[in-house]
């Protein structure tokens, strides 16, 4: 299927300035690996306590629940309140080892994260 050949020509005008998907995904896993060098680069302090929690509190956690395909972690650590760029280096670094993630940050209660495990 190419719409430029399929579509009438007024119809692909119009939707032409719009990205394909894989254009989408290209350009987001670029800017992934910058910000990723960036946090390393800039907050190498950071980086590292947010691997240490990945290693020592998520991870056991997602080794023991993978096959369930969703793992719901809470934390009160202060150090996701007291540097919001903790989130995004979290984000960041999971998606990088390919798990989809969902951040609700509990103001009086915490920081909750749902990470959906895939495989294949």
């Amino acid at each position: 299927y190419q719409s430029s050949l399929d579509l009438g020509q007024a119809t692909y005008q119009g939707i032409r300035h719009l990205p394909k998907a894989h254009e989408l995904v290209q350009h987001a896993r670029q800017q992934l690996v910058s910000r990723l060098d960036y946090h390393c680069e800039k907050y190498p302090h950071l980086f590292q306590k947010v691997i240490d929690i990945l290693t020592a509190e998520l991870m056991p956690i997602l080794r023991e629940s993978g096959m369930s395909g969703q793992v719901e972690y809470v934390t009160d650590l202060r150090l996701f309140n007291d540097h919001p760029r903790t989130a995004q280096i979290l984000i960041d670094i999971l998606t990088d080892r390919g798990f989809k993630i969902l951040i609700d940050i509990l103001t009086d209660r915490g920081f909750k994260v749902r990470v959906a495990v895939t495989f294949g």
